[in-house]
């Protein structure tokens, strides 16, 4: 007797074991370290891409940012998320597969698209049911000159925009990123 139950634990430890593993979606499958981060989506009708191999990740105050600039250096596209407040490392890494709110607090996302003289953000209207902003992965990737440890978030947007110049709302459909971020000196 002492033998079957003996027997029937490790085969349940077993079965328990082989049940924890998780399978990967193929779908989305988990992120390395990329070498292009982008934010694309369809703005006003149209299909948007900003895309670089190096993007501007501004860490020295509070918030996690990442700037591409498109073909005029004048012009960009930027998703902020947290502007008013400091992420660590950890906070970082907790974001993958949070879905945030927009707006300036914690864990709180900003999308801006500045092009032809205009700047249209999610920060000049508000936004409906129809708001999304999942971030679906996060790996480090390093650090920046500045010694902070920076990492790619990977996700999915769409929002209502507003022009600063003609106060016309429109959305940002489709929208996906891959971008760079650092954690904030504190």
């Amino acid at each position: 007797m002492k033998t079957f139950v003996k027997s029937l634990a490790i085969l349940s430890a077993v079965l328990v074991g082989l049940s924890a593993c998780k399978k990967e979606d193929p779908q989305n499958p988990p992120m390395g370290i990329p070498t292009e981060f982008y934010i694309s989506g369809n703005l006003q009708g149209k299909q948007v891409e900003a895309k670089t191999d190096s993007p501007s990740n501004i860490s020295a105050n509070a918030g996690l940012t990442c700037l591409i600039t498109l073909d005029d250096p004048q012009e960009y596209a930027l998703i902020g998320i947290g502007s008013t407040v400091f992420y660590s490392a950890a906070d970082i890494l907790a974001l993958k597969g949070k879905s945030l709110n927009y707006g300036m607090g914690r864990d709180q996302a900003l999308f801006v698209w500045l092009e032809n003289g205009g700047m249209l953000s999610s920060n000049f209207t508000a936004q409906d049911g129809n708001s999304s902003f999942k971030i679906t992965d996060v790996v480090e990737v390093g650090t920046n000159a500045t010694g902070e440890k920076t990492f790619a978030l990977r996700g999915t947007f769409q929002c209502k925009v507003k022009d600063n110049v003609n106060a016309v709302t429109t959305n940002m459909l489709s929208g996906n990123f891959t971008i760079l971020v650092a954690e904030n000196s504190i």
